[in-house]
């Protein structure tokens, strides 16, 4: 459309032509009434040459081609900030990706450690305190690893709706 509004502002510098035309028949008002006295036609015709227009014809031609840039550099933002939504996007699922990894370990090692706090337990060599703290570790453990997979399904459909997916 921009190149249009570029190409329709400089074709006013060339010369324009403009006809126009008329027939008809005409009646005699009398008292014969189909009476009739011939035909009549008529043609006229213009040209238009621009030759000093007070720099309006360059004016517009200017303005066109800023409206263009305008929209070409719209353009550019948007596909930036699509290009940058889906980098975003990737980055962060391969960071959960890998904090799920992480939290899955963490969940192993506060269980190996309750394991093993219960057992000093049942041999008399810890108190109760190191059991239910170990509890706690696990379970917030396992807390944090299901925030992080619930985190990660929603970069995966951050994810799918970068890239155009549903």
């Amino acid at each position: 459309t921009a190149d249009h509004r570029i190409k329709a502002a400089g074709n006013l510098n060339f010369p324009t032509l403009q006809v126009t035309g008329s027939a008809g028949d005409t009646e005699h008002i009398s008292d014969r009434p189909h009476l009739q006295e011939g035909g009549w036609w008529g043609v006229g015709a213009s040209v238009s040459v621009p030759i000093f227009t007070g720099f309006l014809i360059q004016s517009q031609v200017a303005e066109a081609t800023a409206r263009q840039r305008e929209t070409q550099a719209v353009y550019l933002v948007a596909e930036q900030n699509v290009r940058l939504q889906v980098k975003d996007s990737y980055l962060e699922m391969v960071t959960l990706l890998e904090q799920v990894k992480v939290a899955q370990q963490q969940v192993l090692i506060g269980r190996e450690s309750l394991s093993l706090a219960s057992q000093r337990y049942k041999l008399g060599l810890s108190s109760i305190v190191e059991v239910t703290q170990s509890e706690v570790a696990v379970t917030a453990a396992e807390t944090r690893l299901a925030e992080t997979q619930y985190n990660t399904k929603i970069a995966e459909a951050h994810l799918r709706y970068a890239v155009g997916g549903s």
